[in-house]
């Protein structure tokens, strides 16, 4: 019941480091799965509670289900398919069909980010960067975000450990 204000910035710019190897990347995810689970735990009276909105009622539980669980139900799935195709109760070219279907949904959609983001900022000033950046758009669904996956898995056990402590991130500088 204290008075307070909230601002927005519409606009708002932010430069990061991003990771300059595996190891550091790895690092990095781990924290970052680690810290998402400390936060939903902190604010877990919030979770499904009408009185705090959209957040108690969409973004924790969305954030609990479609960020944090995720990694789990994909590890699932990679255990699940390969069984199911063994018993013969997974129809491998609906499943191809679906991979297929979902890597170009997921595509589609980052190059629609990309481009809305070029139109509006013109970040990218040579031609070349954003061609490459279009291309990375390509193969993330093919090999990053399952890397990605595994590091937050990582950051799951981690939790299980009791393993604390952020550790460091080695930087290169801009």
């Amino acid at each position: 019941r204290q008075p307070y204000r909230i601002e927005f910035v519409p606009d708002p710019v932010c430069w990061t480091e991003a990771p300059a190897d595996m190891a550091t990347l790895g690092s990095q995810r781990r924290r970052w799965h680690r810290g998402l689970w400390e936060s939903l735990w902190r604010h877990r009276s919030m979770m499904l509670r009408r009185r705090y909105g959209a957040v108690g009622m969409l973004a924790l539980p969305y954030c609990l289900v479609f960020e944090f669980a995720s990694p789990l139900m994909e590890a699932a799935a990679w255990i699940a398919f390969p069984i199911g195709i063994g018993l013969g109760v997974i129809d491998v070219e609906i499943v191809f069909a679906y991979i297929v279907v979902a890597w170009l949904f997921g595509t589609v959609i980052t190059l629609i980010a990309c481009g809305l983001e070029e139109r509006g900022y013109r970040h990218y000033r040579r031609g070349r960067d954003l061609r490459r950046m279009l291309v990375a758009a390509l193969f993330e669904n093919m090999w990053f975000r399952q890397l990605v996956d595994i590091y937050r898995l990582q950051g799951i056990w981690d939790l299980a450990r009791r393993r604390d402590g952020w550790g460091t991130m080695k930087r290169r500088g801009f």
